[in-house]
């Protein structure tokens, strides 16, 4: 009997303290974890234009923990030397340094992540900077630790509490091996992921390190870690050589579960959880939430099912109160029963809304759940497959595609939409009220010009992004001499590009090399691209120079090339000037040509290329066309011999024609130059 009562003593025992550690692990169905952490490096960077977008992330629990901006600063927030998130703002030390200079300089930032106010602080000690190890707030004392470097040589490492306002830290203990993702628990025990990979315990009064167990990751760069204090759960951005992953560890034995795998490589220097969104006895959040408007009306409809249970999974009994809000205020407030499901009608003004609901209890607020609407009318999206044609006449024609949707997915009335339309590049408005989807004018004739149109879209008002047509060339020939340096994107507007072969791969302009013609190569299509001049005007039997500079990407990737003249747009018509060349240059080469049209007109040069596939890229420059001189005089002396038409100086004298000296005259109105 006695061993009975043993027995059920010790399995009474074991029960509670099984039941007490329960009560550590929160298991409610409506809890989702919300991780925020300030990202120092993802793989995506490496190619962004203009400002690298570093700042504050967010992972959901219940999004499958994928990385979203949070908060994004166009000024520097590099916290590569560790911080903390304290109350509304986060505070780093960035670290600039020089190994080779011996250069070294750390800075304390704030940013209110609020306001998005950012403010340096100034310049701090060095030892201010953590390890890879970084910091950690104790959720017991809000004292911010960490293991810092003791100076800008990197000689040790400690730990210590930093003061980020004021600059300062304190030193209580050297620790002697590397550590990451260092992480307090709710209870204020210290944990960290040491070189092997192991999960230790560190204790923040002396820094005695002891290992709890083998994460089964081994652990390279700066990482960090944290330990959601409702449930405990400890999160880890872990990262090894080959591979970055978000994992939870298992604070008792250091087993790790990897969670979902960042693949854009994500390396965060410090990580926080957010509170939870509501009180445990609150209500949970509404369900099935759904928000609709017809066409443009601002008066719709907002439906949602009350939450049956609380926070915490208990089940709700008595009626609740619910609030239907926007950014303008509460739209809505009444009462329901749980489970119920909940139908009324909301107005808004016209915009871009977002409807937030609650439900609530005497313990407070559930989570809001939100969506997104638009109301009322709504910009349209640009008009589609904008081209412009221009013909023999000077008639210009301009034709697009319908705009259909709107750029918010709101309302667009295509019954009532209307167009305008401007000329670029001035965006100067030519007519306005369109209702057809095509357009045209009579331009008037003069030299080459390059023409291009812009055509909005206007719902009601509300007036779309200008979509640019083609630019098309209308005109007479360009005197000679003429020349193209493509010092920008412009320069091209005058030419003809024909991508023979559709595969997008054609000639464009570059900004290397302060501008410049540009064809870069298909991996799997040999070239076949031509680039026309404007047209350029030309006398029969006078003789031209034709000069521009090339260069090919590198010499191991050979270019093919041909030039040709002619009339129109028909390429096969063109006579060759150079015959199809293979081009390994890699820097700026001049090219001198000559060529002698038969007949007098309006001619174009062509630039062919014939690359084979997964070459490299061809670049022309400083094109130039211009009289060939010493064939102009052999021009003249023949013309001199063959022209008994009187001739006149420059005085208007008549003089003999047989016995001219150097010099220039006239006849028939026009300037002849003799050289003997």
């Amino acid at each position: 009997m006695r061993t009975k009562k043993i027995y059920f003593t010790i399995c009474l025992f074991l029960l509670l303290n099984s039941m007490g550690a329960l009560a550590d692990q929160f298991t409610a169905s409506h809890y989702s974890a919300v991780i925020q952490g300030s990202c120092i490096y993802a793989k995506s960077w490496d190619d962004a234009e203009g400002c690298t977008p570093m700042g504050i992330y967010q992972m959901s629990e219940k999004d499958g923990f994928a990385v979203v901006p949070f908060m994004i600063s166009e000024e520097v927030v590099y916290s590569n030397g560790g911080g903390a998130f304290i109350g509304d703002d986060f505070y780093c030390v960035w670290k600039q340094e020089d190994k080779t200079l011996g250069f070294s300089l750390s800075q304390v930032i704030r940013w209110n992540l609020k306001t998005g106010e950012r403010n340096n602080l100034g310049i701090c000690d060095d030892n201010l900077a953590a390890t890879p190890a970084g910091t950690a707030v104790d959720p017991q004392t809000g004292q911010v630790y960490g293991i810092f470097w003791d100076s800008k040589d990197k000689s040790s490492r400690e730990l210590g509490i930093v003061d980020y306002p004021n600059k300062t830290r304190t030193t209580i203990a050297t620790i002697d091996k590397a550590l990451y993702g260092l992480c307090i628990d709710k209870a204020g025990q210290m944990y960290a992921i040491d070189g092997d990979g192991n999960l230790v315990k560190v204790d923040k009064a002396n820094g005695d390190i002891s290992v709890v167990g083998p994460t089964g990751i081994k652990p390279k760069y700066m990482q960090a870690a944290v330990v959601d204090t409702y449930t405990n759960k400890m999160y880890w951005n872990a990262i090894t050589s080959k591979e970055t992953w978000l994992c939870e560890v298992d604070l008792s034995t250091g087993a790790t579960t990897k969670l979902t795998q960042l693949t854009d490589e994500n390396e965060f220097s410090v990580l926080r959880v957010l509170p939870p969104a509501a009180a445990d006895k609150a209500p949970a959040q509404v369900t099935n939430l759904k928000a609709e408007f017809v066409d443009a009306n601002t008066t719709g409809t907002i439906s949602f099912t009350m939450p049956t249970e609380t926070f915490d999974s208990t089940p709700l009994t008595n009626e609740l109160t619910y609030q239907v809000s926007n950014a303008d205020g509460k739209l809505l407030e009444a009462t329901a029963s749980p489970g119920e499901q909940v139908s009324q009608q909301i107005t808004a003004a016209q915009g871009e809304q977002t409807f937030t609901v609650v439900a609530i209890n005497d313990e407070g607020n559930s989570p809001a759940e939100a969506i997104q609407q638009y109301v009322g009318y709504d910009t349209p999206k640009a008009p589609a497959e904008v081209k412009l044609s221009i013909d023999e006449t000077g008639e210009a024609t301009l034709s697009w595609q319908a705009s259909t949707e709107g750029i918010h997915g709101g309302y667009v009335d295509t019954q009532h939409l209307t167009y305008s339309i401007f000329r670029q590049p001035e965006e100067e408005k030519i007519v306005s009220g369109v209702t057809a989807t095509q357009w045209t004018e009579t331009l008037e004739r003069g030299y080459a010009s390059a023409y291009k149109y812009g055509v909005t879209a206007d719902n009601h008002g509300l007036e779309s992004e200008a979509a640019i047509s083609n630019s098309a060339v209308y005109g007479d020939g360009l005197v000679i001499p003429w020349s193209c340096t493509f010092d920008d994107a412009s320069s091209l507007d005058l030419f003809t590009v024909i991508d023979a072969n559709n595969d997008g791969h054609t000639w464009r302009w570059t900004q290397y090399h302060d501008g410049a013609a540009y064809y870069i190569y298909s991996k799997t299509n040999d070239a076949d691209d031509w680039l026309l001049s404007p047209p350029l005007a030309l006398e029969a039997n006078k003789s031209y120079i034709v000069k521009f500079d090339n260069e090919v990407l590198k010499a191991k990737y050979p270019e093919k090339m041909e030039l040709r003249y002619g009339q129109g747009l028909n390429t096969e018509t063109y006579e060759v000037v150079m015959p199809v060349t293979t081009f390994t240059n890699d820097e700026y080469t001049t090219n001198t040509f000559t060529i002698r049209p038969q007949q007098e007109g309006d001619y174009h040069l062509a630039f062919h290329i014939v690359s084979d596939a997964n070459e490299g890229s061809m670049s022309i420059d400083n094109l130039v066309i211009d009289y060939d001189p010493a064939a102009g005089v052999q021009d003249i002396t023949s013309t001199i011999s063959n022209n008994h038409h009187p001739m006149f100086d420059l005085g208007g004298r008549q003089v003999n024609s047989k016995i001219l000296r150097t010099g220039i005259y006239i006849r028939d109105g026009k300037k002849v130059v003799v050289a003997k």
